[in-house]
């Protein structure tokens, strides 16, 4: 599991990271949200959204903690990107996540890190909005 705040980003721009306020590790690209959801439930409905995703993997069977990773391939050539989640809760019923997705290759990716990392938040955000059913 990569270590978000003991990350170096490379010079490259394929790579794209939304954090939260008070992040201790590198400058991200994007803030992110505070979810009025508790941490365990934002992990779960971020890790069902992205892994309803086309040609998307875990790469961990068993996910650390409140964080998992995904190998997502692009739509026309498949290159690889990885993409790292991992959900901070901020108390009780509250949370945010950090959000890293890079190419595995190549230097440039026509800015698809910054489209998928901004379309899933959108996604987890839509899906936090609405009523949770609960069993």
């Amino acid at each position: 599991m990569l270590d978000l705040h003991a990350l170096i980003r490379p010079a490259s721009p394929n790579h794209y990271l939304i954090a939260p306020d008070g992040f201790a590790g590198p400058k991200r690209d994007q803030p992110a949200p505070v979810f009025e959801l508790p941490a365990e439930a934002l992990y779960e409905l971020a890790r069902r959204i992205v892994l309803a995703e086309p040609r998307t993997d875990p790469l961990d069977d068993a996910p650390k903690g409140l964080a998992f990773e995904v190998r997502q391939r692009t739509w026309l050539w498949r290159f690889p990107d990885d993409i790292t989640i991992a959900v901070r809760p901020l108390g009780e019923h509250r949370s945010t996540l950090v959000l890293y997705s890079r190419s595995r290759c190549g230097y440039g990716d026509f800015g698809v890190n910054r489209r998928r990392a901004r379309r899933w938040l959108g996604r987890i955000a839509a899906g936090a909005t609405m009523p949770q059913i609960r069993p």
